[in-house]
């Protein structure tokens, strides 16, 4: 997998992905995740799962500000992965935040392959991760659990959609991807 500091020759231009700008792309890339949100919130009742627990408030606020804290790390922990892979790519890369958006960027060009694989590797491992920490929790923690997982997945979309652009994209292609928007270049003939 492979990353170029500078564009080579021959390249331009021929696709842009903004989710903050583009209300197209915005709306396509929420509609996924608050669909595969819904999902995932109802996998879990037909599993059998009862959010119902009788360890009292005391727990249940422990449970709630573990949640928290996990989420908080998990967002962190989901753009680093983000930028690991990218610096695995070679490139330098750079953090941040953005409206309701945390991000890991890069003005070097990667290709499709490795691009993909920085699209999808935090959903990956981390959907991992959760898989196995979900049957070595007690049933009370379960849920807490199930919901970093939901927001693993449901909040990938925006990662799905850019790995559904670059496989459509074609051959040679290169992608610039500085954090909050992506531009995809093609060799020109």
């Amino acid at each position: 997998m492979k990353s170029y500091s500078a564009l080579p020759p021959g390249y331009a231009a021929y696709a842009t992905l903004d989710l903050l700008n583009n209300k197209k792309q915005f709306y396509i890339v929420n509609g996924i995740s608050i669909g595969l949100a819904v999902l995932l919130v109802i996998l879990p009742f037909l599993w059998g799962w009862s959010p119902e627990s009788s360890d009292g408030f005391g727990l249940f606020f422990l449970r709630f500000l573990v949640f928290i804290l996990g989420t908080l790390a998990y967002i962190s922990l989901h753009e680093l992965t983000h930028g690991l892979v990218m610096k695995a790519c070679g490139a330098r890369v750079h953090y941040g935040f953005k409206v309701a958006y945390a991000y890991a960027g890069s003005y070097a060009y990667f290709s499709r392959l490795a691009y993909f694989v920085i699209a999808l590797a935090p959903v990956v491992i981390w959907g991992i991760v959760f898989a196995l920490l979900l049957p070595r929790l007690p049933s009370a923690w379960r849920w807490t659990a199930w919901l970093w997982q939901l927001i693993n997945i449901s909040g990938a979309a925006g990662d799905f959609y850019c790995a559904f652009r670059i496989v459509q994209a074609p051959a040679g292609t290169l992608v610039q991807d500085t954090g909050t928007d992506m531009t995809f270049y093609s060799p020109q003939q």
